[in-house]
């Protein structure tokens, strides 16, 4: 355990040194091992591998050495093998299923709603109905944890997958481009029998290599018989797509991810008690009615797992409510904090509100750049470590968070 905190401590200083979507992309996703006086690092890729070797790994060293004087690091490819035991385990989740379809609940601890029970049995069954598989659905309807799941399965039957943000791959191809290394990119996305992709809502209409990479990557897909799942806030139709990609969605398979009903909240509670290990009482059965949020309710078991008042660790998804509780507290007009002037006090409640919103909501820079009307998200990175180096110096900035999320807690 010791191990792993200092691992998160690790993991802070890196966040500050490096740029959200490279850190998110490289260096989150490692694993740690101890072995002896030797720090293990599994990374799952080898192309991520090879990168984080050329260029983090000197900092990762300095970072493990601010906090542990001895042990040396290694970074090595993570064993295949992790798949089918997590595979393994979500079967153990599922056996306190209760009623849920067998079809779905022995295969995942994702709970759709009863609506979409047929259609996401058959994607977890890993059998498509089209090369092209577009979700759509609003906040905490489950679209990533389904395109995770879908992963989940295809690693168990060792069928070559990869899941991917928007961010990511914008990210890994300009990185590529700058390397050098198209070709390889390239290779690996193509070498995926499934190839899940994440918040394609976050395209813009003029990144042409971006839209021209993935129209490749389509056609690529249809060619080969592969399997290519995005997923959205909305319809394919109404993102900013040029004509030559929007055109290859014409034969997608589209469906509506819609939010969990009752019943999947209650089994997504159920199985969320399980592996908290609190028991599944009529107070957790009544916070699963009550919050149709699953990020909520999550959350609220989290809290009581912790021993805190469940009510209260229950933060908002949508970040308009960050800047209309900042706006409140700080007595700054919302407009003002979503706008672009540069009065300092302005400022500050903008760079506190972009850094609620990443911290404490887990949004992405995309995400928080859209809210706030930003072009690009080295905006966002800029506030985030504005308002990260004024909580280290300012004591009365740290309670002004301090009151914003309580009122986002308490709204």
């Amino acid at each position: 355990m010791v191990v792993e905190e200092k691992w998160n401590s690790v993991l802070a200083e890196l966040a500050r040194e490096i740029p959200g979507p490279l850190f998110r992309t490289f260096i989150e996703p490692v694993r740690i091992k101890r072995t002896d006086d030797l720090i293990e690092l599994h990374v799952q890729d080898e192309r991520k591998l090879r990168h984080i070797t050329s260029n983090y790994l000197g900092s990762i060293e300095r970072a493990w050495k601010s906090q542990v004087s001895a042990g040396r690091i290694r970074l090595l490819l993570a064993e295949k093998q992790a798949a089918p035991e997590a595979s393994s385990l979500q079967q153990e989740q599922s056996r306190d299923a209760g009623n849920m379809d067998s079809r779905v609940a022995h295969r995942t601890p994702f709970f759709p709603h009863s609506r979409n029970l047929e259609a996401v049995s058959n994607l977890l069954d890993l059998r498509f109905p089209a090369r092209i598989i577009f979700l759509r659905g609003g906040v905490s309807s489950g679209k990533t944890h389904l395109l995770r799941s879908l992963e989940s399965q295809a690693r168990a039957r060792n069928l070559p997958v990869e899941y991917t943000t928007l961010e990511s791959f914008i990210t890994e191809f300009a990185l590529a481009c700058k390397t050098k290394t198209t070709a390889s990119f390239r290779t690996n996305l193509k070498s995926k029998k499934l190839l899940l992709i994440d918040d394609l809502q976050f395209i813009k209409s003029g990144a042409r290599q971006t839209q021209e990479e993935l129209r490749h990557l389509v056609e690529h897909c249809i060619s080969r018989g592969n399997t290519i799942v995005f997923a959205a806030d909305r319809s394919h139709s109404t993102l900013p797509l040029r004509e030559d990609l929007a055109s290859r969605f014409a034969g997608a398979f589209s469906l509506e991810i819609l939010a969990p009903d009752q019943s999947a909240r209650l089994e997504i509670a159920r199985s969320q008690a399980a592996e908290l290990s609190i028991p599944f009482d009529a107070a957790v059965e009544q916070l699963a009615i009550r919050l149709t949020d699953v990020r909520r309710l999550k959350s609220a078991l989290m809290a009581r797992a912790a021993g805190q008042p469940a009510d209260l660790a229950i933060l908002p998804t949508d970040p308009l409510e960050v800047v209309e509780k900042t706006s409140q507290v700080l007595g700054i007009p919302a407009g003002h904090i979503l706008g672009s002037g540069r009065e300092k006090r302005t400022s500050m409640a903008r760079h506190l509100a972009m850094y609620i919103c990443h911290s404490h909501l887990n949004l992405s820079l995309l995400q928080i750049a859209t809210t706030f009307g930003r072009k690009h998200h080295t905006a966002v990175i800029y506030a985030i470590d504005r308002a990260r180096q004024q909580l280290d110096q300012d004591l009365f900035y740290s309670q002004q968070l301090e009151s914003i999320v309580s009122a986002l807690r308490l709204r």
